[in-house]
C-alpha cells in the first residue's frame, strides 16, 4: 500500500521499470490503495487534485502528512540525527542510516554530507582506521567501511581459534 513506509519507493522503481508517464504516476498508485487509505483518497481526491501544481510528488507529500504524521516524522529525523554505529554491524547501521535519511534530507542533501554523516557515526575504532581519507560519497565511505569491519571479524576468528588451539595443546 502506498501509504506503508517504503511503499513510494516500490513506485518510483515501478514506474521507472515500466517507463510510466509523470501524468499516469497517481492513478497507477491509486489504484492499489487499500482500507483506510483508500477511503482517505476517496474523501480528499477532488481537493487534493485540484491543489496548485499537483502531482505525483504532492500526491507523495499528502498521502506521507496524512499516514505519517509530523510528530513521527520529526521523531524520525532525531533519531537520525542521534543516529551511530553502537553495537550494530556496519552494513545493520548502512540500512538504518538509509532508512532514516529520507526524514533529515536538507541535512544531507549532498553525496558529500551523506558520506561525513554516516562516517561521524561509526564506532571510533572505524573512524581511526578510516583517518586521512576523504570520501565522495556514502557508498564510498560504507564500502570502506564494511571492508575494514569485515576484516576485523576474521582477524578475531582467526585469533579466537589460535587460542583455541593454544588451549588444546595445554590440555593435552
Amino acid at each position: 500500500m502506498v501509504s506503508e513506509p517504503g511503499a513510494t519507493r516500490e513506485f518510483e522503481k515501478l514506474f521507472g521499470a515500466v517507463g510510466c508517464p509523470e501524468n499516469s504516476k497517481v492513478g497507477c498508485a491509486t489504484y492499489y490503495l487499500r482500507g483506510e487509505a483508500d477511503l482517505w483518497w476517496q474523501q480528499t481526491e477532488a481537493t487534493t487534485r485540484a491543489l496548485p501544481g499537483f502531482n505525483w510528488s504532492v500526491f507523495q507529500e499528502k498521502i506521507r502528512d496524512k499516514f505519517y504524521p509530523s510528530f513521527l516524522q520529526k521523531q524520525k529525523a532525531e533519531e537520525f540525527a542521534n543516529l551511530v554505529m553502537g553495537k550494530m554491524t556496519v552494513t545493520e547501521y548502512y540500512t538504518k542510516f538509509i532508512e532514516l535519511t529520507r526524514f533529515s534530507m536538507e541535512s544531507v542533501s549532498t553525496e558529500k554530507s551523506k558520506a561525513r554523516k554516516f562516517e561521524s557515526g561509526l564506532t571510533t575504532d572505524l573512524q581511526l582506521k578510516l583517518c586521512g581519507q576523504v570520501f565522495e560519497t556514502l557508498d564510498e565511505v560504507y564500502g570502506r567501511a564494511a571492508h575494514i569491519y569485515a576484516l576485523e571479524l576474521k582477524k578475531r576468528k582467526e585469533l579466537a581459534e589460535m587460542e583455541g588451539k593454544e588451549k588444546r595443546k595445554e590440555v593435552n
